[in-house]
């Protein structure tokens, strides 16, 4: 049957709505920690309502029935530029064909998304299937965020001889001074990403917001922060029973001795003490060493892609 692409209209929603169920239920399959909040249609309707007037879609449709939708919101600076982002909650595809679905309803999008100036193009994805990525990857899509999940059991790494505690007001400076070498690491090649810097006297004074220093010869080595629902982490891994790690650096002398490793179990534990269900982190996959420390304990539940379009075409 041939696909049609046309404007969504509020006829669409629930049956979006549906689709965004079904996907995040198949994501619960392996991810059964996810919270049960976003499998119900009373949260997903309300989130595609109120986007459709400022944020024009697309719907396909396949024999009278739709089979796929992507809205996006319209960011007027992201990375300096004017970007169309793709929330996880706000595209879905059947999995008949979804690559195929995926690519037409792009096609008409990214058309009304350079013609409003929108250079960047961003889309998230429930991490379910590889066909629907490598769909998003051969329209010039790279891989920029993951955000993954776990339980908060403990984790088996090697025995480190660094002494944990947790920060204080008194250690501002600290926290300060290791934001800006993880700033410094994130900005230089080849991982070459911007974060937006933190005020950490204002983050820890929040509540629910704790860091971890671990410290080895009388000095700071290592931190890791934990919050509750990382605003900034996709919205099917925010809540109130999720932990969140917002920030981890070890200086270079002390990676891979098991630093960062007595800092998760302390987060983890603490989270467990805290009543938390769940801890989340959200990660750069192009900082290789650090990805395939959280890789080995989360298992991926969103990807996040970039595409970027010349300012001359």
């Amino acid at each position: 049957m041939a696909l049609d692409i046309v404007p969504l209209r509020d006829q669409h929603l629930q049956d979006a709505a549906l689709l965004v169920q079904s996907r995040y239920r198949a994501l619960k399959q392996p991810l059964p920690l996810l919270p049960a909040r976003w499998e119900r249609l009373s949260e997903i309707a309300p989130l595609l309502r109120e986007m459709l007037p400022t944020s024009p879609g697309v719907a396909a449709i396949r024999d009278g029935k739709l089979v796929g939708f992507m809205m996006a919101l319209i960011i007027p600076s992201f990375l300096g530029q004017r970007t169309a982002y793709c929330p996880e909650w706000a595209n879905g595809a059947t999995y008949v064909e979804p690559g195929v679905i995926y690519e037409q309803m792009y096609g008409r999008l990214a058309v009304q998304w350079a013609s409003s100036g929108c250079r960047l193009h961003a889309v998230s994805l429930m991490a379910l299937d590889a066909v629907t990525t490598n769909a998003w990857h051969w329209m010039g899509f790279g891989l920029v965020t993951i955000d993954a999940l776990r339980d908060l059991s403990p984790v088996d790494v090697k025995p480190s001889s660094v002494k944990i505690r947790m920060a204080n007001m008194g250690d501002v400076g600290t926290a300060t001074t290791f934001g800006e070498l993880l700033q410094k690491h994130l900005t230089s090649p080849p991982i070459s990403w911007q974060n937006e810097p933190h005020d950490y006297a204002q983050w820890l004074r929040a509540p629910g917001n704790v860091m971890w220093l671990a410290q080895a010869g009388g000095k700071i080595v290592g931190c890791m922060g934990l919050s509750t629902g990382n605003p900034d982490a996709s919205l099917i891994l925010r809540d109130d029973k999720t932990a969140s790690i917002v920030m981890t650096f070890v200086t270079d002398r002390y990676r891979g001795q098991g630093v960062a490793g007595a800092l998760l179990n302390h987060a983890l534990e603490a989270a467990r003490n805290q009543g938390y269900e769940r801890c989340a982190v959200d990660f750069e996959p192009m900082n290789t060493a650090a990805a395939r420390f959280w890789l080995k304990w989360f298992k991926p539940a969103t990807y996040t892609m970039l595409r970027w379009i010349p300012d001359k075409l």
